[in-house]
């Protein structure tokens, strides 16, 4: 028996940074298992997403993540954090908002059990991760740094966190007049605001990317 969604929409558009999506499913049958085939389907409201961000090529610069903890800042309704764990790596999807992480553990309820173990949700708070020494090895940012209260800070914190040679992707829209529903202008922050707070807060920046999107631009640095 297929997974049945839904019809009603679920209005979650949190300034402009969350996925846009329908409610997640209920667990009905355990042959019933949620692949990324069937996620691409609970994602379709938001399908052009995936046309102007192309999440598989931004996944694709963090390289081999099989296996690998990856916390999913600002993670949402999970657009990317499920699509980390799809790749087989470890994800803790964090968010400050607990609606998101209701909706993320109602599509944690149709994962394998493989998947299911490889995904933690986590409440956090705005100057607060909740992520705790060493936990990841990468911090990914995806349409939410400009939200962040004092950045430079918590992007300090973040790396503090982080082992040697780990991670930090930032991936934001850029500072102009954009033909897709985005965060406000004065929520955005310009790329070379957030190469110079790598800089000072210890990274070496690998990736500094405003070519590949349309509308965004990819920021990766390494402790």
């Amino acid at each position: 028996m297929k997974i049945i969604y839904s019809l009603l929409a679920l209005s979650i558009l949190l300034c402009a940074c969350k996925d846009v999506s329908i409610p997640p499913p209920v667990k009905s049958d355990d042959k019933d298992k949620l692949t990324m085939d069937s996620f691409d389907e609970a994602f379709k409201p938001n399908k052009g997403r995936d046309v102007w961000q192309r999440p598989g090529e931004i996944l694709d610069l963090l390289g081999d993540i099989k296996g690998k903890t990856i916390a999913d800042i600002g993670a949402g309704t999970g657009f990317f954090s499920f699509r980390l764990l799809f790749r087989d790596a470890k994800v803790i999807a964090v968010d400050i908002d607990p609606q998101m992480i209701e909706i993320m553990n109602d599509f944690k309820l149709n994962l394998d059990e493989i998947h299911k173990n490889n995904l933690t949700t986590r409440l956090a708070l705005p100057n607060d991760p909740k992520v705790i020494q060493d936990e990841a090895e990468i911090f990914i940012i995806i349409n939410t740094i400009g939200y962040i209260q004092n950045r430079r800070s918590y992007l300090q914190k973040l790396v503090n966190l982080l082992p040697e040679n780990g991670k930090i992707m930032i991936v934001d829209f850029k500072r102009k007049s954009l033909p897709i529903a985005a965060s406000p202008i004065e929520n955005r922050v310009p790329l070379f605001e957030l190469e110079n707070d790598f800089k000072n807060i210890g990274l070496t920046i690998t990736e500094s990317n405003d070519n590949m999107l349309d509308y965004q631009y990819i920021l990766i640095g390494e402790k």
